[in-house]
């Protein structure tokens, strides 16, 4: 069986679980967006002018280094993840990085769509995607007859709000206009995460309290496995 793993962030988590087929010889691929090259031009470039302005862009970039999947598995598509984070460090508004973010999200889940068919050819049976960064790539996977692993890395969305909400009575001095950006689609969110979930075969939670975060909330069809980071193999 070959697989692949798909997530907007080469973060640390998301590592480890691509090594984990890697080392089963059954890594097709690791899709990411921006990813350390210190050696690149782009990166020499975007880094040096950078710091023309006075912004350490080599730091961010680190921080998203490849160490634990082969760099022939790698594919990324950072362009649009470049600008978000030139957003964050030059303008620091909160309102349009949301925007930036799901621009670049929607660019990286059809570029990873458009690849499917490609690996199918070469063996791909299994596409490992995360909450909130899948639903294209499920689209085109269930379309083809490949299946689908979602990984839940946090507590269900709707849960969450409603441990907020008290507090934001409480001090509404927190309610920004990014809080009223976000709670003006939290329901439009949440169904995506709703689309997601029906378009996996197979749920990973990253600990108990996530997955009955989940499940309390309705989310029941699915088998749910629970898998704690730091997991023995």
């Amino acid at each position: 069986m070959k697989a692949a793993v798909a997530h907007l962030n080469p973060a640390p988590f998301t590592q480890q679980v691509a090594r984990a087929f890697d080392e089963r010889g059954a890594l097709a691929a690791f899709f990411c967006t921006l990813v350390d090259q210190p050696e690149a031009p782009w990166q020499r470039l975007a880094t040096g002018l950078a710091g023309a302005v006075g912004v350490d862009l080599g730091r961010d970039l680190a921080r998203r280094a490849v160490t634990e999947v082969p760099v022939e598995r790698v594919r990324s598509h950072g362009r649009r993840e470049l600008l978000r984070m030139a957003q964050v460090r030059l303008l620091g508004d909160p309102v349009l990085g949301d925007r930036i973010f799901h621009w670049a999200r929607d660019g990286f889940e059809a570029w990873v769509a458009g690849q499917l068919e490609e690996l199918q050819r070469d063996g791909l049976e299994l596409i490992y995607g995360y909450e909130y960064g899948s639903l294209q790539i499920f689209r085109e996977a269930k379309r083809l007859g490949i299946r689908t692993v979602y990984d839940l890395p946090s507590p269900e969305h709707d849960f969450v709000e409603r441990l907020l909400a008290p507090e934001y009575e409480r001090f509404p001095e927190l309610i920004t206009p990014y809080r009223r950006h976000i709670a003006a689609r939290q329901a439009e969110r949440t169904e995506r995460r709703h689309r997601e979930w029906e378009l996996s075969d197979l749920v990973i939670a990253n600990s108990s309290f996530t997955a009955n975060s989940w499940q309390a909330a309705g989310w029941v069809d699915k088998p749910v496995a629970v898998v704690p980071y730091g997991a023995p193999h």
